[in-house]
């Protein structure tokens, strides 16, 4: 069974969000790769591999997410746990969406409202990622280049064996 990824559309990216991102670096000068490496990681019993959205020059890796499943999060600790010294960064269509529900059911199945539903901007902070809404701040497209950065995709490239 293939790996099923969301069709492209005419400009060559995968969703909305990525157009726009990709318009942004392009309007700042920043150069950048759109899905050129593939970065290896183990999901307990198989190796698996996911293709970072953007790989800014110096070595930031951006990550756009409109929705961000269940799915999405467990790979993105795994890839933390397994490759700590990547410098992954989310830019979400909205980090005050919630993973959670904002109502639950009360044992008598009233629905109330959850006082402090978990946020994809609280799941970031919780798990030490930095995140921005929409476009990456400037901040960090102008960081100065590491190498540390480039060697650890150059890592993550390789591909372990279980």
């Amino acid at each position: 069974m293939g790996i099923r990824r969301k069709p492209q559309q005419r400009d060559g990216f995968r969703s909305g969000l990525e157009t726009a991102n990709a318009r942004v670096l392009n309007d700042a000068g920043v150069p950048f790769e759109y899905e050129a490496h593939r970065l290896h990681f183990i999901v307990p019993p198989r190796v698996a591999s996911y293709r970072p959205d953007f790989t800014l020059r110096n070595g930031i890796i951006l990550e756009t997410k409109g929705l961000f499943d269940a799915e999405d999060r467990q790979h993105h600790l795994l890839i933390k746990a397994q490759h700590p010294e990547l410098d992954i960064r989310f830019v979400f269509s909205r980090s005050a969406s919630t993973l959670t529900s904002v109502f639950k059911k009360s044992p008598d199945g009233t629905k109330t409202r959850r006082d402090d539903p978990i946020t994809y901007a609280r799941w970031c902070q919780t798990h030490g990622f930095l995140f921005s809404d929409k476009v990456p701040p400037m901040a960090w497209l102008i960081e100065p280049f590491k190498q540390e950065r480039w060697d650890a995709i150059e890592r993550a490239k390789g591909k372990p064996t279980l």
